[in-house]
Parts: C-alpha cells; structure tokens; sequence
C-alpha cells in the first residue's frame, strides 16, 4: 500500500471514531439531562418545590444578585391582633424553609424578615419603608388589616415599587389597580353574596327572621356590614331590626348590647377582628342575649379551637363562623408538604388557619414569580405574577385581571360555613359539603 493510501485510510477512520464519539456524547448528555430532570421533578415532589422551573436553571442577565433574597412579612405583633400575627408568622416560616430545601430562588438562599405592623397605620408605613430602605426586601407579605395596606399602598408601595401581597379583606385594596398590589385570598365583595345566602337559607330554615347587625367601624367593617344590610333589605326576606358599629379598639361592648337586646333579634351578626368577637360572644352570654339569638361571625382567627376554647369557653357553643381552610384539607399535592414542614417546624400537625396558610402561599407566589421572571426586578415580577398560573397549597392560582372593580390582581379561595357544636367545628353549610345538621340555641 502508498503512503498516500495509507493516509487517507487513516484520516477515513479518524472520521468514523470522531463521529461515534460524538454519537455517543450526545446520547450521553441526552440521557444525563433526563436523569436531571427526572431527579428534579422528584425532589420537587419530596423536599417542597415551588416552581416548575429548578432555581439553578434560571439565569438573570445583566443583574447582580444579593447573597440572599430577603422577602419582608408585616403583621400584627402587638395590640388585638398579635395572636393573628403570630399565626401568620408562621406561615412564612413554613415557605422559607419549604424554598431553601430546594435551593431558594435564582440560586440564592430566602430570608423572611418579620416586622410589627402595629394597630396603627403609621406603625405598619415605618415598617415596610424599615423593609425596603435598609433591608432591601424583593417584596412584602402579610397585612391583616385593611387600612393598614391601605396606608402602605399609597405612601411606600407607590413611591419604591415593591410587589406587595395583603390578606386585608376590603375591596378598595384591589380596587385601586395599584400596579404592585396583589391579594390570593378573601376579599369582602367575594363573600357578601355567599353571607346573604346564607343567612336567608338559615330564615327559611329555622323561621327566625329579625336580624341584627354590629361591625367595627373600619372601612372592613363598614363596608361588609352596610353591603350584606342592604342585600338582605333589597331581597326582603328577613328583617333588619339592628344596624349598628362599635369602635375598633372598644374592649366592652355591653352598653350596644343591651339596647340590641332589647330589639329582639333571632340572629345576630358580626364583622370585627377575633379578640372582638371573643369579648362579645362572653359578654352577649353574661346578659342573656346569646340564648336568644343565632349568632354569626365573619372574623377569622378565634375559631383556632384551642384558643377559643381557653378565651370563650362554654360560652362559644353554637356560633357559626366561615372559614377558608380546615385542617387536614388536602387542595394540591402541595398541601400534605407544607403541613410536614409545619410540623418539622414544631408548630403542630398540620396548618389549622387559613391566615398561615394564606401568608405560605404568598411568600411561595413571589418565589416563584422570581424565579419565572429570572429577576429580583419589580416590574419584571410583577410581569410574571399577571402572566403565569402557580401552585400553592391552597390552590392552582392565576390572578384575575378585570378592567375595573376590585377583582384585579385577585385570586378568591372557596368558603365554608362552620358551627361550634361542643366546641368541635362541623361544616353545617353549604349542604352538599355539609358533616352535620345546624344545631339551634334553646
């Protein structure tokens, strides 16, 4: 064979190895890159994912991260509400780890730093400007009061632009299409229709028809107790015998319910925080007043049973309550997870307030907003958050975004109607989902 045959035989077989080689690496990565994401949706599944995209994969272009992203949580600390605050607290407790064990966001580690929102609006405006100014949150969760947020909204959210979520109930919030105010849970014009229905099927059940009214006199209150008072006037079932409000800080309302006693209402009807509802339901009990009537609450923190149990006693036997959230309802595949990390956490069994859960939720949602957006950048958050459906667990969420009217950057989760029945909750309300009879005073 001539020297130049043999060249040429052995540049042919270089060829054929280079592209089996080749061959080979590419089936190779192929298979690697299946395996990774195999392993990925698995460890989503165990460890308490939060995004369909793993962290490690998403790149931002062109920004410079910090160390850690850090996601602000303003609630009630101090004053009636701090043990609503500090069931909340919780809840962004249970996300952060959730986040961290699979790596945390844009590969960055999550810290939640937890504020006092304070009973007043001024206390929450200096905690979130506190947040954002020194330190540098990405977004803030959080808000159990509605004026609250309101105040917040107008003089910081609008001056910094900071992706905020609320758990305040009043339409307004949503109302304002504040471009970084986003709520996923209750809102007041989301449950007046459920309320209305609700009370009318219990007229017509029961045949007790005069109905009394006493809210706090905050725009939560006001606004969900003149709505409800107006519906049932227009559809004339029952009859409107007491509509009356309280000061928001009162601590003894005997004085109201004395003369609401003397009205002879059959069902009695309130919207004001828990530690509220707690002192009325003692002190309607200690003037005869409770035996008389059905009564109802909208406030949504004094039903976590153990707490009721210890403030109210016997006396909290009967009251019908709405919820949002029973413990041991499993709504995702991501529910069963977080309440394993709830009670990893030392904090129980499982979530039993849908207020823990609602802030969970929240903190998730800006996660994987990052991590859909590839940025810490607002605009681009806020951009993610109005584009793409999220998991929770409390839900698959994909944020309305109506033109007009409050439901904008809103997300309304289903309501139950529940009864203390020998301090037990029982869903007595809507029937289909119903586990007992209504149980009426004697």
């Amino acid at each position: 064979m001539k020297v130049e045959q043999l060249i040429v035989l052995l540049l042919v077989i270089s060829l054929v190895l280079a592209g089996v080689n080749t061959f080979i690496a590419i089936n190779l990565s192929g298979s690697f890159e299946k395996l990774h994401q195999g392993l990925s949706e698995l460890s989503k599944a165990v460890a308490g994912a939060y995004t369909v995209t793993p962290p490690s994969t998403v790149t931002p272009t062109a920004e410079v991260l910090p160390s850690e992203i850090r996601i602000g949580v303003i609630v009630p600390l101090t004053g009636p509400n701090a043990y609503n605050g500090f069931l909340m607290s919780r809840g962004a407790l249970v996300a952060e780890k959730a986040i961290n064990q699979m790596g945390g966001v844009l590969g960055r580690p999550v810290k939640v730093i937890i504020e006092d929102e304070t009973p007043t609006a001024e206390g929450a405006v200096l905690a979130a400007e506190k947040l954002i100014t020194v330190d540098k949150v990405v977004g803030i969760v959080g808000f159990y009061k509605s004026f609250t947020t309101k105040a917040v909204m107008e003089s910081v959210i609008s001056k910094y632009g900071v992706p905020l979520f609320t758990a305040g109930w009043s339409d307004a919030l949503t109302a304002a299409h504040n471009k970084y105010v986003f709520r996923a849970g209750p809102l007041i014009s989301g449950q007046i229709d459920q309320w209305v229905e609700f009370i009318e099927w219990l007229a017509k059940k029961t045949g007790r028809k005069r109905f009394a009214a006493y809210s706090e006199n905050t725009d939560y209150g006001v606004e969900f107790q003149s709505a409800v008072v107006k519906k049932l006037k227009e559809h004339g079932i029952v009859e409107v015998v007491v509509d009356l409000y309280h000061d928001y800080l009162a601590t003894d309302f005997t004085t109201d319910l004395i003369k609401i006693k003397e009205a002879k209402p059959e069902i009695f009807w309130t919207a004001t925080v828990s530690s509220n509802v707690m002192t009325m339901i003692k002190q309607a009990d200690a003037i005869g007043l409770k035996k008389e009537v059905i009564m109802l609450a909208v406030a949504d923190g004094f039903y976590y049973t153990d707490e009721y149990k210890k403030v109210v006693g016997e006396s909290g036997d009967l009251v019908i309550v709405t919820s949002f959230h029973k413990a041991g309802t499993i709504y995702t595949e991501w529910t069963p997870i977080m309440d394993q990390i709830y009670k990893e956490l030392g904090f129980g069994e499982d979530i039993e307030f849908y207020i823990t859960l609602q802030v969970c939720q929240d903190v998730l949602l800006l996660a994987q907003a990052i991590n859909k957006a590839g940025s810490i950048n607002p605009d681009k958050i806020v951009k993610a958050l109005e584009t793409y459906e999220f998991m929770s667990p409390w839900g698959k969420i994909k944020f309305m975004m109506e033109p007009t009217g409050p439901y904008y950057h809103q997300w309304i989760p289903s309501m139950l109607f529940l009864q203390f029945q020998g301090l037990q909750l029982k869903v007595v309300y809507p029937p289909e989902l119903a586990e007992t009879e209504l149980v009426l005073p004697s």
